[in-house]
């Protein structure tokens, strides 16, 4: 479940990365930060993805956010 978060997560980054790098590009100069996300969610994602390839593949994405939401909104 731990790598379940943290694909999640990379995914977070990637999409925040892109909204920033947008955001820099818009104003004419290049986001270091958007950069730095950027450089981080490849990065955990890639660990994620090469250290387990059949878990973690593209049709298992929906899954994979799917876990992790049942998983922060279980109560018990």
């Amino acid at each position: 479940m731990q790598l379940d978060f943290a694909f999640v997560g990379a995914a977070l980054l990637l999409g925040f990365a892109v909204l920033s790098l947008l955001s820099g590009l818009a104003d004419g100069r290049l986001s270091r930060f958007g950069l730095l996300l950027l450089a981080a969610g490849f990065a955990i994602g890639g660990w994620v993805v090469i250290n387990y390839p059949a878990d973690y593949g593209l049709a298992q994405i929906p899954v994979v956010f799917i876990r992790v939401l049942a998983a922060l909104t279980r109560i018990s």
